[in-house]
């Protein structure tokens, strides 16, 4: 939980809060990431 709250700090809004967080593995591509906030809706 760390690293994405990491990530939303850096990568979105510092006043971006997350309540659910999804990260599920995509061969050879990476991580996909889903970041939901009640404010701002999924990004």
């Amino acid at each position: 939980m760390k690293d994405i709250t990491r990530f939303c700090n850096v990568f979105v809004d510092l006043n971006f809060q997350d309540s659910e967080a999804k990260m599920i593995w995509v061969d050879r591509l990476g991580l996909d990431m889903r970041v939901f906030s009640p404010n701002y809706g999924l990004f």
